[in-house]
């Protein structure tokens, strides 16, 4: 596994060699899907999920791809929507295994039929090469912010919108079903360069599993908003 430093941050670079195999001059303009829609789980509840995504750069060969195991707990009551919890990145190439590993939130509206949330989330911990390295200072930071068509339980959800990061930006995609209780999101974005260090378009798409599955917005406190 490669690393220059000085010509981008270590955090990205890492990523960048790890998933893309690239020189290190030029790198794709990342924004990592995390599979979390735009509604949030009910006050108290917790959602565990894992997520596997390809990634397609219009300036490498082949597609690469990468795991998102992570967690969230909500803890708004509606007309609020929000929660907070931990997003990774897991990377196996060359026989290499790396990681990121950060915080996230979510803040925004819901009704029983729309829901609007700005997520952040920032990767403050990067494992790989037999070495743990936290860098706060120089971590990858993202925003998504989605709109949807609320937490119904048994029919399609969509969540739509847009996603930014220090070296990237484009539109996203989410639509998700519950089969009891596992949730299945289907994910994809494209992004465009958001830096002088990214070159390139990334198209990447991926499939998240979730649980416990969302619940009736009818059965949410009672049935009171």
């Amino acid at each position: 596994m490669q690393y220059v430093r000085g010509t981008v941050q270590p955090l990205l670079l890492f990523a960048c060699v790890a998933l893309l195999a690239t020189s290190g001059c030029v790198a794709p303009p990342i924004a990592f899907h995390d599979g979390l829609p735009a509604w949030t789980p009910e006050p108290g509840r917790a959602e565990g999920s894992v997520g596997y995504h390809r990634m397609f750069w219009s300036e490498g060969s082949g597609s690469f791809w990468y795991l998102t195991p992570g967690v969230r707990f909500g803890f708004a009551r509606p007309p609020l929507a929000a929660d907070v919890g931990l997003t990774s990145v897991v990377i196996t190439s060359g026989g290499e295994f790396g990681a990121l590993l950060g915080p996230v939130l979510g803040i925004g509206y819901r009704s029983p039929n729309f829901c609007v949330v700005g997520r952040p989330s920032l990767y403050v911990l990067g494992i790989g090469g037999g070495s743990v390295q936290f860098n706060l200072s120089d971590a990858i930071w993202q925003f998504s912010l989605l709109a949807g068509n609320g937490t119904q339980a048994g029919k399609v959800h969509f969540s739509g919108g847009g996603r930014i990061s220090e070296y990237g930006v484009g539109p996203v995609l989410l639509v998700g079903y519950s089969l009891g209780s596992v949730d299945l999101r289907a994910e994809a974005s494209y992004m465009l360069p958001n830096s002088d260090l990214a070159e390139g378009q990334l198209l990447t798409v991926g499939l998240t599993v979730a649980g416990p599955a969302p619940k009736s917005e009818n059965d949410l406190d009672g049935g009171k908003w």
